[in-house]
């Protein structure tokens, strides 16, 4: 896995320099100056490398799949990329130290704690014993889901009464405008937001994984159109990537016997490299402004590169400006006052840019690290989420896992551009946490084993 993790940090130095800082090079990526971070680029790959070579090759905890998760979208591009910018003193060699302790720190404390603790038994049988009563209480989730859908989807399009054509999904210009005009809604409309953020990140992940592993494509049909009519709604540009995304995980790696972490580095190692032959091949997919440069950039700069670009960005803001000491969110923020008048994002980006309409929205090591509490808040988010991920694993055992980690891809990834509560909250990480658990086995293993005692009984009364 050490070669794994350079071939991969690699691959994010080509996109920095050979597309990030010549084409956004104004939004935060100045040119690569080798004399000067050299030495730091250089360690960013190795301590890559090093902690790909601690995480487990093969994925036998929820936990792991997450750590995994968050090294190729969250951990590696800043320890790649905030050196590459320059933008600190020391080249940010402290920062990406600290950060790589952070996310080991994550890694090990998960570990420790889920040895030592047993599963957590909220069922009064064991799983796989009664598969007709599981498949009975599949059934009976299935529907409230459907229908808990149903009501969501109408609310929300019924309140804000959006006109949907074929031209919105093609015209990114479009998407601004649309967000500002659902925020507004939204402001007017109590719950309202809540309500699409749970429809995006909890129902349509819930819809489309349970129909990927009990190969109910209709299911997964809902799920998907879901996501692009939220997408067309409001602008979530993340939403029909998450769907790829999540098909990809499982065909690639959830619904084989052995997960290998070497497979999911084919889905976001191969995406970045194919993204990255897109741009070198086509003059239009680099600077053109058609739709094709519109995904291409996306893809690179906000999956791939905003991780790292908005690190560095909050690390230089908060050199000289003052911590939020976790005001930024509740429940402290009823207990303390916050320095700022406007969100963190906001703040970070308007003292960058110079616009309060750039929301700079950064990855947990940022918002409840950095703007926390400077390197403390860094070595501290590791902390809290390996107390999570071991309770994560508690409640979620290894015969859901994989099913649990399909249906909350989405939340996970949202770690990479919100803060802790929003995450769990708002993007409805732990409610998927909860829910996966009470939902009895997932996909073909209940069928198989209800038709095996079903032909078995028919047997032995033949007999």
């Amino acid at each position: 896995m050490l070669l794994l993790g350079i071939l991969y940090t690699l691959l994010l130095f080509i996109c920095y320099v050979e597309y990030l800082s010549p084409i956004w090079g104004y939004m935060g990526y100045p040119p690569y100056d080798s004399r000067r971070t050299g030495d730091v680029v250089v360690l960013g790959v190795l301590l890559a490398g090093l902690t790909a070579a601690i995480l487990p090759p093969k994925i036998s905890r929820y936990s792991h799949f997450v750590c995994w998760v968050l090294f190729f979208l969250t951990y590696a591009p800043i320890v790649v990329i905030v050196p590459l910018q320059g933008l600190l003193e020391d080249g940010g060699v402290v920062l990406i130290v600290t950060v790589t302790a952070s996310f080991l720190v994550m890694f090990v404390l998960s570990e420790i704690l889920s040895n030592k603790q047993r599963q957590v038994g909220w069922s009064s049988w064991q799983e796989g014993e009664n598969p007709y009563l599981e498949r009975l209480i599949n059934r009976g989730f299935d529907r409230m889901l459907i229908g808990v859908w149903c009501v969501v989807t109408v609310v929300i399009f019924g309140t804000t009464r959006v006109e949907l054509n074929l031209d919105n999904i093609l015209d990114f210009q479009d998407i601004y405008r649309r967000r500002s005009e659902l925020a507004e809604l939204q402001r007017g409309i109590p719950g309202l937001a809540y309500i699409v953020q749970w429809s995006a990140n909890v129902l349509g992940p819930l819809l489309v994984a349970v129909g990927l592993f009990e190969r109910r494509w209709g299911l997964t049909a809902i799920g998907t159109a879901n996501q692009v009519l939220l997408f067309l709604l409001g602008g979530f540009k993340y939403l029909p990537p998450s769907v790829l995304l999540m098909i990809a995980l499982y065909a690639v790696v959830l619904r084989h016997k052995q997960l290998g972490a070497h497979r999911m580095a084919v889905i976001f190692g191969g995406g970045l490299a194919a993204l990255l032959a897109i741009a070198a091949l086509s003059e239009d997919a680099r600077a053109g402004g058609g739709i094709m440069a519109r995904i291409v950039s996306q893809g690179l700069m906000r999956a791939f590169g905003n991780p790292g670009l908005l690190m560095g960005l909050y690390a230089q803001f908060f050199e000289s400006h003052p911590w939020t000491w976790y005001a930024h969110s509740k429940p402290f923020s009823w207990l303390i006052e916050y320095p700022y008048d406007a969100s963190v994002g906001k703040t970070v980006g308007l003292w960058w840019s110079g616009s309060d309409q750039y929301n700079a929205t950064a990855n947990v090591w940022a918002t409840d690290g950095i703007a926390a509490l400077g390197f403390w808040g860094v070595l501290l988010v590791g902390v809290v989420l390996g107390l999570i991920l071991a309770v994560a694993n508690r409640m979620v055992g290894s015969q859901k896992m994989r099913f649990v980690a399909l249906a909350s891809f989405v939340s996970v990834w949202g770690l990479a551009d919100t803060y802790l509560s929003v995450a769990l909250i708002t993007w409805g990480w732990i409610f998927h946490l909860v829910l996966g658990r009470f939902r009895q086995v997932v996909g073909e293993t209940v069928v198989v084993e209800a038709k095996r005692m079903c032909h078995g009984g028919i047997r032995r009364r033949r007999g």
